[in-house]
């Protein structure tokens, strides 16, 4: 309780000439202010599933997907509407081919693959020179994070012979799959070598990305920042301790 009388600021206090607020916001902004322990480095966190699965694992899958689709190892014959439409039902037989032989559970399984959950083309066609740059997937994260699983096999498989950038991508999936391992661990004080492990596999993912011509968006430097943050006392740099939805 503060003794009266004293200086109030209330918060984007914007009024019309009714005295009506203009604002949609209707309770109170918390204050940030590090003696009550609400400094911003500690009550605000970058949430953590949406942005590795909808930034960087998305991006990743989209540009590995469409690669080995406009890339036709199948040699399918036709006009190019043709050959993605029945590319896209090869790629979703290998994919429930793929959820058998991994033990996928089925709750965690994808249960179509159509070119609409591909997102958009980007402007690329069948056997053209131009890579896909990865594009917005229609699936939700979950599904997003066993697409990418998926996807890291296919282009290791036989179809990902001819996909452009093939080594680059290999890279960079797999150290962003490495550092999925790491941030899923059960442990919340992660051992010493490992928080650097994450900042390597991030960096890593990162560059060869970009070798891989994949367009970066802004949860990639989310990626990059999101291990920069200030940690709670007694905590070793675990996504899941500072994350909104671990």
């Amino acid at each position: 309780t503060k003794s009266l009388p004293f200086e109030a600021t209330f918060w984007r206090c914007h009024r019309d000439h009714r005295l009506r607020s203009r604002v949609s916001v209707a309770r109170r902004n918390p204050m940030f202010c590090d003696e009550l322990g609400t400094d911003p480095r500690d009550v605000l966190a970058i949430d953590a599933i949406h942005t590795t699965y909808y930034g960087p694992v998305m991006r990743w899958a989209a540009a590995v997907v469409w690669r080995v689709l406009l890339s036709n190892p199948w040699n399918l014959p036709g006009s190019e509407s043709a050959v993605l439409d029945m590319g896209v039902r090869r790629l979703r037989l290998h994919m429930v081919r793929w959820f058998q032989d991994a033990g996928i559970p089925h709750d965690r399984r994808i249960g179509d693959l159509t070119l609409t959950m591909l997102g958009a083309k980007r402007g690329c066609v069948v056997r053209g020179d131009r890579p896909h740059p990865g594009t917005v997937l229609r699936t939700k994260a979950a599904e997003t994070g066993i697409m990418f699983e998926w996807a890291l096999n296919l282009l290791q498989s036989e179809f990902g012979g001819g996909v452009q950038h093939r080594e680059h991508l290999v890279v960079a999936g797999r150290a962003l799959q490495r550092w999925l391992d790491i941030t899923r661990t059960d442990s919340l004080c992660l051992s010493l070598p490992e928080p650097q492990e994450l900042r390597d596999c991030a960096q890593r993912h990162l560059v060869y990305s970009r070798r891989a011509m994949i367009a970066l968006v802004p949860k990639h430097h989310l990626l990059g920042t999101c291990l920069s943050e200030r940690k709670p006392k007694g905590i070793l740099g675990c996504m899941r301790a500072s994350s909104t939805r671990g």
